[in-house]
């Protein structure tokens, strides 16, 4: 069997990946049928196939590495989750000031824990969250409870937990009980290199404040850490973020200063001290993974072309994955990783033959419009996977910003050294301060020009399949390989018939989402090719400043590619179904927001929510309709929303009956929406409407003062849907409520996450 660095490097991905989904005795299980298979062909054969058992070892080597790098072996702090612990260790990251509070993150590495049972030796990265600021090497000693990292939040939503699994964090404390102790030495790689990262940022921030000092953060070690939030979300929608970083110019400006010793170092010393150099200089920068990813795959790439005479970049990948598979198996889960692996792959395969297509310009302009050209085609379904969106002018802004990060590059330590010196560094500071402003102002002008953000969904994993052997089917093609081009081409004409029969088959039906944002409400009703309805979206509460509506409603809605919405129901003033509103109509074309009544009587925290609504609505050329009165919506699809409007006797008893019911009809399919409404709101309803409903979304998050027994027996749900927070400060769902819903099906987001119900016109209908 011939054995390639690629081969072995997707044999060993497949094991890692096969061992995260389904657990390393799955995996083992696989591994002995592979042993029995190997044994049975050496003894049919009589004959020792190296090269397969090198494929079984590795495998199983893979899958153990994971395992291993996964366990509480590995990880010692694993062992004291939810325990009240004592540590002491060391800071090894810089202070990384949260968005959502006034606390800093910390990456810190763990010597000893010590607890009831006494101490014990650890070696362990943990994330520490406190609202105290430190410098990196500072040794603490901590009190707090150790947690887990927290489960995804939804679907779409920001996984936290695979995020830092692949830098190798498994558990975090929050801690205000802290004091700083004698300093614990820490070896580490990962701490040395935020240390340097930590000093520059010192100088900058001595010259520079606010986003323009965060731009030369970015820039010069690649901490993105530092932006405010309002612009970091800029620079998310305008592609900016992955612009202020790049690799490969770092790694441009490190070899023409060895080529400047060309003439006095002989080649082939100079390779060697190139591939020394960079390494140095990716363990500097191993924090960010993508950079140390491209600066090892230059050093390999330097070491072949000395050992070998020329480089192969897929051995070069090949050999980077093989590596991380065995030493650090989680990085591969890792977004930054997955891109640049796959942007050098596509970048070897196709720029050659795109620049012989470009026939006039200057060399490096040719290969410059080559490599945008092939970015653009190659990775945009891949980036749409991950980001589930696109911005038009990714593609034209790296002729403005390289240039200007280039210069800050160079000239940011010339101006650093003649400020020392002499003082001052006029003409090189003025000039950085124009780069800096330019790069500052770029994202905003780019944001307000048309089509700057495209919402183009997150394709499906067939999809991605399909478009992956095309990209194959062109690369054979090329090379004029017709046996591969076959095989690639009936697999790309397969997942496709795949991916149009899933989209003909969502015609004529229904689907009801619940997305799960924590402890609030956020509903939508999409019509596949038609209408999508919007009840309610989430939002903060009166504790925390956290949108959930923001961080998790709107990117389930752009992830799922809906551009334009009919209709947004409010049910009521709370900011936990409602504050999210402000942030879909903002950012998703919408034709209609209905609202409750603003009365004297509710609070001003409501006033102030509602108008906020209203105005944006507004500016938004979304039109505002307030239910004074029974409303019904009818649609092209056969949908039927009839919102009902409570008396207003019932609105001044409590503010939770000021909830706007709503149900919705799709031919014989019916679901009921009913906000926070109490069992007064209930009573009423069930006197004034025909509520029975095959589907019901129970008020207040299954609060025990709603859902009450008589307003079961007339809705009579088959399912019932609570969207609650996990392990939520009000005990939510209550158990009374659960016992008055004994006959129905009950689907709760804390437990299951987003919830999903498909309906046809017929009735049926499937929950996911």
């Amino acid at each position: 069997m011939k054995i390639t660095p690629i081969l072995l490097a997707l044999v060993m991905t497949a094991s890692l990946l096969l061992t995260s989904q389904f657990g390393f005795i799955t995996a083992g299980i696989i591994i002995a049928i592979m042993l029995a298979v190997f044994f049975v062909y050496v003894f049919i054969t009589h004959r020792l196939d190296i090269g397969i058992l090198l494929v079984v070892v590795l495998f199983a080597v893979s899958s153990f590495s994971y395992s291993y790098a996964v366990s509480w072996h590995a990880h010692k702090t694993i062992n004291y989750i939810n325990r009240y612990v004592t540590l002491q260790g060391t800071i090894i990251s810089s202070a990384d000031k949260s968005q959502t509070s006034d606390n800093y993150h910390y990456v810190f590495h763990v010597k000893n824990i010590t607890n009831k049972n006494g101490t014990a030796e650890a070696s362990d990265n943990i994330m520490l969250t406190t609202p105290y600021q430190y410098k990196c090497g500072t040794s603490l000693e901590i009190k707090g409870i150790i947690k887990d990292m927290p489960k995804k939040m939804n679907e779409n939503g920001f996984d936290v937990a695979l995020y830092y699994k692949s830098s190798n964090i498994f558990t975090k404390m929050y801690s205000e009980e802290i004091h700083e102790i004698e300093y614990i030495p820490v070896i580490s790689i990962y701490a040395l290199g935020e240390y340097v990262g930590e000093k520059i940022d010192n100088i900058i921030y001595s010259y520079y404040d606010g986003d323009g000092a965060a731009i030369l953060s970015a820039v010069l070690t690649g901490n993105k850490h530092h932006f405010s939030k309002e612009y970091d979300d800029i620079l998310h929608a305008t592609a900016f973020h992955r612009i202020l970083h790049p690799a490969h110019l770092h790694i441009m400006l490190i070899l023409t200063i060895i080529g400047l010793f060309s003439k006095v170092i002989k080649r082939k010393y100079r390779d060697v001290f190139a591939a020394v150099v960079f390494i140095v200089y990716a363990v500097l920068q191993c924090s960010n993974i993508g950079f140390t990813r491209c600066l090892v795959c230059a050093a390999l790439t330097i070491y072949y072309r000395l050992r070998y005479g020329r480089a192969y970049m897929p051995d070069t990948l090949s050999t980077v994955i093989i590596f991380c598979c065995i030493v650090m198996p989680t990085i591969l889960f890792n977004t930054s990783f997955i891109l640049s692996c796959a942007g050098g792959l596509a970048g070897w395969a196709f720029i050659p033959h795109i620049r012989k297509k470009i026939k006039r310009g200057p060399k490096i302009f040719r290969r410059t419009a080559a490599a945008m050209i092939v970015f653009a085609l190659v990775l945009t379904p891949i980036v749409a996977y991950f980001y589930s969106g696109l911005c038009m002018y990714s593609f034209l802004t790296p002729f403005i910003t390289m240039p200007l990060v280039v210069s800050i590059i160079v000239l940011s330590p010339i101006a650093y050294i003649m400020d020392l010196i002499f003082g001052g560094a006029p003409i090189v500071g003025a000039y950085l301060n124009l780069a800096v402003r330019i790069l500052y102002k770029l994202p905003y002008i780019i944001a307000d020009m048309p089509f700057s953000s495209i919402n183009i969904g997150k394709p499906s994993l067939v999809f991605e399949l399909m478009f992956i052997c095309l990209v194959f089917t062109v690369y054979y093609k090329i090379n004029s390989k017709q046996k591969q081009v076959f095989v690639f081409s009936a697999m790309t004409a397969g997942l496709f018939g795949v991916v149009v029969l899933s989209g003909v088959m969502r015609i004529g039906s229904a689907e009801f989402m619940y997305v799960n944002v924590g402890q609030g409400d956020g509903s939508i009703i999409h019509i596949p090719y038609k209408e999508t309805i919007v009840i309610d979206a989430g939002g903060g509460n009166e504790f925390s400043e956290y949108n959930t509506g923001e961080a998790l409603f709107l990117p389930y809605l752009q992830a799922k590619g809906i551009n334009h919405i009919e209709a947004v129901i409010v049910s009521h003033y709370h900011k936990d179904h409602a504050e999210g509103i402000i942030n879909v109509i903002e950012s998703i074309r919408t034709d209609y927001v209905f609202m409750p009544v603003i009365a004297d009587a509710d609070r001003e925290g409501m006033k102030e929510l509602a108008n906020e609504i209203r105005n944006t609505a507004k500016e938004n050329g979304t039109r505002v309709y307030f239910v004074e009165e029974d409303t019904r919506l009818e649609f092209k699809s056969g949908l039927v929303l009839d919102i009902y409007s409570p008396s207003e006797t019932l609105r001044i008893t409590d503010e939770n009956n000021t909830s706007l019911p709503v149900k919705v009809q799709y031919g014989d399919f019916s679901a009921l929406y009913t906000g926070d409404m109490t069992s007064q709101g209930e009573r009423e309803l069930a006197e004034r409407a025909d509520i029975d409903t095959v589907v019901l979304k129970a008020a207040h998050h299954g609060s025990r003062n709603s859902t009450s027994e008589e307003f079961v027996d007339a809705v009579t749900p088959q399912c019932v849907v609570i969207s609650c927070g996990e392990d939520n400060m009000y005990g939510h769902p209550h158990a009374e409520t659960l016992d008055r819903l004994s006959d129905a099906r009950v689907l709760r987001t804390d437990l299951m996450g987003d919830i999903r119900i498909y309906a046809r016109k017929s009735g049926k209908y499937s929950v996911k």
